[in-house]
């Protein structure tokens, strides 16, 4: 190798160290040192934007996090659990102290609805639990006034049933399965209580609606007519339960009944 190739070499090579250290001087003068014990000691680029929204906002310098209004105390709580900047001053805006935000951050609330679900009384966990299978704070409160659990407020939803409609039904004493069956017959709840206080099924009540009240059927069944005699009585002519118990005891079928008591009342 010729000396002036040797030389050539060696510039080039001393010029690239040159660029390289006039570089790293230059990039450590644009970087500040962020708060370490927040469990992230490195350096950030100044300009690495600031505020909510701001591009690498959760890795602003302290100077940022102070310029925001948080103390150095507060500011050491958000970083070591891992909060952004912009986080941060949502949570601060909303009038959350660090230490009270975590609870509903782990639970995976945000601000407007950590107030929402705190205004009905619930702590982080239990809100996390009724708002991760899909309540909200207004559902959860109807639910829970009524003592009605996550597992059954969940039958009840899929059942149709809004939470007051849940809620009524459930405190006449009906679980979502009962419930259920009468009201996709067409039952309101308080049609429902009336059969059921006469001793009545939905499958009997169904039957019987159409020609009895609750009240009349119980009549004819405490007189000793089975339900599949209701109809028969009633259609020949006999409406009341006392006229056709007569002519039941004497052992007469409906259809005679009616005729002998049309016979008689032409003589």
């Amino acid at each position: 190798m010729t000396l002036n190739k040797i030389l050539g070499t060696s510039l080039v090579l001393v010029s690239m160290f040159l660029v390289q250290n006039v570089y790293a001087d230059h990039e450590s003068e644009e970087k500040e040192e962020i708060l370490g014990s927040g469990g992230y000691s490195g350096f950030v680029p100044k300009e690495a934007g600031s505020g909510l929204g701001g591009q690498n906002s959760g890795l602003q310098p302290l100077s940022a996090w102070l310029a925001a209004g948080f103390t150095e105390d507060e500011v050491k709580i958000w970083k070591a659990a891992g909060v952004m900047l912009w986080e941060a001053e949502e949570w601060k805006e909303a009038g959350y102290p660090p230490e009270e935000a975590m609870g509903w951050k782990i639970a995976r609330i945000w601000p407007k609805e950590a107030h929402e679900w705190k205004e009905i009384g619930l702590t982080p966990d239990e809100a996390a639990g009724w708002g991760l299978v899909g309540f909200t704070p207004s559902e959860t409160v109807v639910y829970r006034a009524a003592n009605i659990q996550i597992p059954d407020a969940q039958q009840w939803k899929v059942s149709l049933f809004t939470p007051d409609e849940a809620a009524a039904w459930w405190k006449s004493g009906f679980t979502w399965v009962y419930a259920k069956e009468w009201k996709k017959l067409g039952f309101p709840l308080e049609e429902t209580k009336t059969w059921v206080a006469v001793d009545f099924t939905v499958d009997e009540a169904v039957e019987l609606r159409p020609v009895f009240t609750p009240t009349e059927a119980r009549a004819w069944k405490d007189a000793g007519f089975k339900i599949n005699e209701f109809k028969g009585w009633k259609k020949a002519g006999f409406l009341t339960v006392t006229e056709a118990k007569k002519w039941k005891d004497w052992e007469y079928s409906p259809e005679d009944a009616a005729t002998a008591n049309a016979t008689m009342g032409k003589e």
